[in-house]
């Protein structure tokens, strides 16, 4: 399982049930080494060319199989006010703001968790203009926002299938 954070915050609930041990000297990311199951956690840091630069790094030196899972978590900003702070989803779909480019996650696993789409920016979250963000006439607003996913799949997609892809998040703002 490779697991993606922005931030420390976002994995720092995980470290200590997981017994994650800090890798040190590796290469210039903050990661953790689990074993039940095998994983890696790395922090991103913020922002999409953070996170694409990170994952591609970490997956080049780290070679995937056909079983290797990657696990995208953090938090995020609600579009939709039918999205409810603390909540956490799992996203069915992404869209990258910057090319409008769209991307679809495994949803073959069952879930009992609540499912939202994701809109990708470079910058913080400013509701003044999200009205002219999407361009499309008939195109819906995503439900939440953040400044990784669309990033992090577009990378890991030159290593994995979409279907070894999960990505998570939980409403902060």
């Amino acid at each position: 399982i490779y697991l993606f954070a922005a931030l420390h915050a976002e994995i720092s609930p995980l470290l200590a049930p997981l017994a994650a041990q800090p890798i040190q000297g590796e290469n210039r990311f903050r990661q953790w080494r689990f074993d039940a199951p095998d994983g890696l956690i790395t922090l991103t840091g913020t922002g999409p060319y953070a996170a694409s630069r990170t994952v591609a790094s970490v997956l080049s030196v780290h070679p995937c199989t056909h079983g290797d899972m990657l696990l995208s978590i953090g938090t995020c900003a609600a579009l939709n006010p039918q999205c409810a702070t603390g909540t956490l989803y799992r996203i069915h779909s992404l869209v990258d703001l910057a090319s409008q480019k769209r991307f679809y996650p495994d949803l073959l696993l069952a879930s009992a968790l609540p499912e939202a789409s994701l809109l990708t920016g470079g910058q913080i979250l400013d509701v003044q203009k999200k009205s002219v963000w999407m361009t499309d006439a008939d195109c819906v607003l995503p439900d939440l926002y953040d400044m990784e996913s669309a990033a992090i799949f577009s990378a890991a997609s030159l290593f994995m299938g979409p279907e070894q892809m999960t990505f998570l998040r939980v409403v902060s703002d």
